[in-house]
Parts: structure tokens; sequence; C-alpha cells
């Protein structure tokens, strides 16, 4: 059995994140997307099959329910460190990460300048111990946000 076939049941989604994919080599531009459902749906799956069938440098980071802004920010360091795909994860080696704005700015530095993908998991729960996350990723990425 292969990899494609353990995960069935959601080519429309694949396909709508496929077509978001296309259009970002095509035109160079990067997107935000939000995926939103209810709990347990699967879309946290469906984000992680289809980050790795992309083979594109990536960041996948997931948050914590009860962790405070401080605790994230070294979680997200010690993650983006360990990135194999990311060119820059050595940027994150032995950094502590005061605020947010400081985390995108370095995670703008540990990018290709080609496509890639940065995945952040429970999105939520970030912004309820840091209400100035939205602000910092508008911050670092204006054209996302608008």
């Amino acid at each position: 059995m292969n990899a494609e076939s353990s995960f069935v049941g959601r080519k429309t989604e694949m396909a709508r994140l496929q077509r978001h994919l296309d259009a970002v080599r095509a035109d160079g531009q990067g997107r935000l997307l939000s995926i939103r459902g209810r709990r347990q749906a699967g879309k946290s799956r469906l984000v992680t099959e289809f980050v790795d069938r992309s083979a594109l440098p990536q960041l996948f980071f997931t948050a914590s329910h009860r962790a405070s802004q401080a605790e994230e920010l070294a979680r997200f360091t010690v993650t983006a460190a360990s990135q194999s795909t990311l060119p820059g994860a050595g940027l994150f080696e032995g950094v502590s990460i005061g605020n947010w704005h400081s985390a995108f700015r370095l995670l703008a530095n540990a990018l290709p300048d080609g496509p890639a993908i940065v995945v952040m998991d429970e999105f939520p729960w970030l912004l309820y111990h840091s209400p100035g996350l939205e602000g910092a990723l508008q911050n670092v990425w204006p054209g996302f946000c608008s």
C-alpha cells in the first residue's frame, strides 16, 4: 500500500490546495490560507499530507492550547531549527526570540527565494496568549494579510 492509498476522501480539498500552490508558482506571490472546520475533522492531517506531497521547503508548527507566548516562541524556535527542509533553519539554533515580530522576521530570512510552505497549526491558540501576533504577521508579510 502506498502513501496516497492510505489517505482517502479529500480529493477536492487537496486539489484546492494544489491550485493555490500552482498559482504561487506561476505568479511568485505568496498566500495566506486559513483552513477552518469542526474539531477532529482531519484538517491537520489534510495539511500534513499536502505539505509532504509538495516536497517543498517547509515549517510545520503546532501551537499548544495552554502555553504562554514565551513558551510558544521557545517551541517555535526549536521547531524551526529542526526543520531539515528549511534552508535557513540554522538561523534559529541557540536563539532566544522575545516576540512574534522577531520570530517572523527570522523566518522570512530562513525561507528560500522560491515557494515554501509554513503551517501554523492551531493558530487560534497562538492568538489567545499573543494578541499582537496578527499585527506582527501583517507587518512582516503585509501582502498576505490584506
